[in-house]
């Protein structure tokens, strides 16, 4: 009898061991190939013999003899056949890969009929291979691989039987014994061993079961079978067979020997990872045992409960309860008994469900006063919710310690919030002069501060920060890493100036860390999530989705520290005269948000606050790889950034709309903006800047279609007004299409209205790259407005204007820039597009001057440019020399001439000569 490893069996072991993925191996195949020796030697290359299959069936065991050698076993009940096979073949149906193959002698299959009983077969695969046994994930004892559904207690007769019944009831299990659970690969699933009680009969499983599904085999229900039966020894134990069926209701049977079995439901195989848990389970502990109830009126009903039991509430996914006496009865954690005088108290764990406190899963009722029990529990630190289940709430939910949640449900506030929050402590003010840089500041009471605590310090003064609105406060977060009397050393230094006025206060970020992981949430209130004074949460929903006019934001993190998100999905509804933001960073700092759909009504993420304690600009936020749109009937910004931020950007996003960013040292960096049709803003727009660097990078865009709005500009003279600090405009690395039907007359608008005596500003339009329709385009920059009047004040103060790199067709170029505000201003340092050309002149014999010049023309550089001449070839001609001279320049044109160098001097011979020209100011000083 000859048994071999096949070719493709080896081939996909090494293939699993190398990319270090779990091996399954799954299905017996049973043949009768006629002809076949079953002494001869096996083709390692041999296939299924698909027209002679008899039989297959799921392995129903494995084993672990040592880390090379483990084995597949499946058994063939006396119900299976009839048939005849003399081939054996063990498959990978995930892989479609046939792993081993056994030639045997023709061995018959009987199946019972008539009265008489089939024959039961046990078959065994060994494989031997390197590390098989870690591959495969097997780890089954050696002593428990040879199916044996032998239960260890014997000789249970029918009153030990009924016995049981009355104490656990009549199908209970101990703790996770016959529990069905997912494994990490898509479609499969494992019992785990253990033991229970199947009508009286106490059953065993020694050994996990793998169960291997395939997409349209869903839904399937778990069976355990239990029976009595005895042996040719006479020896009398109860027997189990775990088995899949498709009835959702199997029933009690009595078999053709006349055998009693006895059905319990162990599980319903849903989809995919989705397992729904049916049995009843209890806890041994020492001499004592959980009473297993399947409602909450079945053990309130039951009059032999006594105060020190335990019991277990399938009903309320089967929670513990202690039975106690208590005054506590709140119909949730603690149950009135209904007959004797005692309460049911659940016992809590660090991990539980909504289900565990009896919470509503179809969305109706109210679910709140179950979240306000789990928020007041010292011990319970994570709930899971489940697939599927729609956890209402009509009041605020406030977690206010440590937490996570998990799970794939749906938490749905009505008309309220989900607030994940700590708290703010005010511990006094910063008393000396501290400036930015500096890690050691002096506060007014140190007593309650600690190394690690995460310090809030705030400048109180109106529009310390920004003058755009008086609450845009000055202020930051910061981790303290030591404390010496009234001394407190930071990890790092502060990120502005506090000269230790009395407005300059210190708070103590009293902060929770929480972590939601594929929960989905849905609210009609103000937020739908709320994450306020985190430090270090992970926010990683499905969803996150708001609507309604009473609602302002999806999701918020408020005053909220060095968080993560990684969200899927984020969406506020568009509701006429509402905020309506998608995510709404508010006075928070070190945020990074990845990925995900983000829709707003108005903006799909904003950075903002407001003017409580601990409002602090906005800083260090990064929103990458997302997409971004918002509701045109909002007629804002998709992409917004306030006054109160620093250093926010937008990075590598999908921006569908416009963007409209202010702050100090803020922007867009790479992705792509997408205007609307029509859209009458500009692409790249700058609101309520304070100073640095506005910029907007490596973007890939185009002009909106059926408008005349232009790339890049300012909201408006009102926000220019109030520009308090130095600041560089940025518009550079820029692919620009610019479709047929726009009207656009320029690329863009630099203005500012600052007080040139007191800020300074510069501008960058560089290495723009421009296709598409350009009949429209005149100009290229504007220094003022089209609107009239808009920019009347002179900045004074405009340090550098550089215009460079323009890679576009300049035949329709009236201006390069259009100067109305005057905004160049002597001592300015310009750099303007060069244009270069070239072309072979000649001095005929006899003469000193070409007959004709290279003639070149521009757009318009307001004042005449530097022309730069070369000369390419013959530089002399009988000791004459000869060079390229410019006779002739304005703002649009120049005549370069090949001629002598002295009026007196004349070639003796034809001179040629290649001569070229290049117009334009690089980092010239305007005067």
């Amino acid at each position: 009898m000859a048994s071999i490893i096949t070719i493709a069996g080896e081939k996909l072991f090494a293939a699993k061991a190398q990319a270090n993925e779990q091996l399954d191996i799954d299905t017996f195949i049973f043949a009768n190939v006629p002809l076949q020796d079953a002494t001869d030697p096996i083709n390692r290359e041999e296939g299924l013999p698909t027209d002679h299959v008899v039989h297959q069936q799921i392995v129903q065991q494995v084993g672990r003899i040592n880390d090379n050698v483990v084995v597949y076993s499946t058994v063939l009940d006396s119900i299976t056949g009839p048939f005849e096979f003399n081939w054996v073949g063990l498959y990978s149906s995930i892989n479609d890969t046939l792993v081993a193959i056994n030639h045997v002698p023709t061995t018959p299959k009987t199946a019972t009929a008539a009265g008489v009983a089939g024959n039961t077969l046990n078959r065994n695969f060994g494989i031997e291979y390197s590390g098989i046994a870690d591959l495969t994930g097997i780890d089954v004892a050696p002593e428990t691989w040879q199916l044996d559904f032998t239960a260890r207690l014997k000789g249970m007769d029918k009153l030990t039987q009924q016995l049981t019944k009355d104490m656990v009831g009549k199908d209970s299990f101990i703790d996770d014994g016959f529990k069905v659970i997912p494994r990490s690969t898509a479609n499969t699933f494992e019992m785990i061993p253990g033991a229970g009680y199947v009508n009286g009969f106490r059953v065993e499983r020694d050994t996990v079961w793998y169960i291997n599904m395939t997409p349209e085999q869903y839904p399937l229900y778990v069976y355990a079978d239990a029976y009595f039966e005895g042996d040719a020894s006479s020896t009398w134990a109860p027997r189990v067979i775990t088995y899949l069926s498709n009835d959702p209701d199997k029933q009690d049977f009595v078999d053709g020997s006349g055998v009693q079995h006895y059905m319990a439901p162990l599980a319903i195989i849903k989809g995919d990872g989705d397992v729904e848990d049916l049995r009843v389970s209890f806890t041994l502990q020492q001499d004592s045992y959980t009473r297993g109830f399947n409602t909450v009126a079945e053990a309130q009903n039951d009059k032999f409960l006594k105060m020190g039991q335990k019991i277990s509430i399938k009903e309320r996914d089967n929670a513990e309860f202690y039975i106690v006496k208590s005054s506590a009865t709140n119909g949730i954690s603690v149950i009135d008994h209904a007959i004797n005088d005692i309460q049911f108290e659940i016992i809590e764990t660090t991990t539980m469900t909504l289900e565990n406190f009896g919470a509503t899963t179809n969305d109706t009722g109210d679910n709140s006063q179950i979240w306000a029990i789990i928020n007041a529990s010292s011990i319970i630190s994570e709930i899971k919710t489940k697939r599927g289940a729609i956890y209402r709430n009509t009041n605020d939910v406030i977690i206010t310690k440590d937490f996570s949640i998990n799970g794939k449900g749906t938490i749905n506030s009505v008309g309220c919030k989900f607030t994940l929050s700590g708290s703010l402590i005010e511990l006094g003010r910063i008393v000396n002069n501290s400036r930015i840089g500096k890690s050691e500041i002096t506060v007014s009471d140190a007593t309650n501060i600690k190394a690690g605590d995460v310090l809030v310090f705030q400048n109180q003064l109106t529009s310390s920060f920004s003058i755009h609105r008086d609450y845009y406060y000055d202020g930051e977060f910061a981790v303290v890493l030591d404390v010496n009397g009234n001394n407190v050393t930071l990890e790092s230094g502060i990120l502005t100036t506090y000269l230790g006025y009395e407005t300059d206060k210190v708070f103590l970020l009293n902060h929770i860390t929480c972590e939601i992981g594929e929960v989905s949430f849905y609210g009609t209130g103000v937020y739908s999530l709320e994450c306020k004074f985190n430090y270090g949460s992970v926010i990683n929903p499905k969803s996150v989705l708001s609507s309604g006019a009473g609602s302002s934001a999806a999701l918020v993190f408020n005053k909220s520290f060095q968080c993560d998100v990684n969200p899927k999905l984020i969406k506020k509804s568009y509701e006429s005269g509402g905020t309506d933001y998608g995510v709404l960073y508010s006075n928070s700092q070190s945020i990074r948000l990845i990925g995900g759909n983000i829709f707003g009504g108005r903006h799909a993420v904003a950075h903002g606050g407001d003017d409580s304690d601990g409002a602090v600009p906005c800083r260090d936020i990064v929103t990458k790889n997302a997409v971004l749109k918002n509701d045109v009937r909002s007629n804002t910004h998709t992409a917004d950034i306030h006054g109160n931020s620093e250093n926010c950007y937008f990075v590598d996003c999908k921006i569908y709309g416009w963007t409209g960013i202010g702050g100090k040292d803020c922007g867009v960096r790479g992705g792509e903006v997408i205007p609307t049709d029509g859209q009458i803003y500009r692409n790249f727009q700058w609101v309520e800047v304070v100073g640095g660097r506005i910029e907007f990078t490596g973007i890939k865009t185009s002009l909106a279609p059926n408008s005349s709005a232009m790339l890049y500009g300012p909201t408006s003279a009102t926000t220019l007004q109030k520009v308090s600090g130095d600041v560089e405009y940025v518009i550079e690395n820029i692919d620009l299409f610019i479709p047929d039907s726009s009207a656009a007359s320029g690329l863009g608008v630099l203005g500012n209205y600052a007080d040139g005596s007191k800020v300074s500003w510069d501008a960058k339009v560089n290495n723009i790259k421009v296709r598409g329709y350009l009949g429209a385009i005149k100009r290229i920059t504007t220094l003022d407005s089209n609107n009239d009047g808009e920019f009347f004040v002179p900045p004074r103060s405009l340090k550098s204007h550089i215009l460079d790199n323009i890679d576009m067709d300049v035949s329709s170029i009236d201006f390069w820039v259009v100067n109305g505000g005057q905004m160049i201003a002597p001592g300015t340092r310009v750099t303007m597009p060069k244009i270069e050309r070239a072309a072979n002149v000649s001095i005929e014999s006899g003469n000193n001057v070409s007959t004709e010049a290279l003639s070149i023309t521009f757009p318009s550089y307001i004042r005449k440019p530097n022309v730069l001449t070369m000369c390419d070839g013959q530089s002399s001609s009988a000791g004459v020399y000869v060079n390229a001279q410019c006779t002739e320049s304005t703002v649009t044109s120049a005549s370069v001439y090949l001629s002598t160098m002295s009026p007196t001097d004349v070639v003796s011979a034809k001179v040629d000569q290649r001569i070229s020209v290049r117009v334009g100011f690089d980092n010239f000083e305007w005067v």
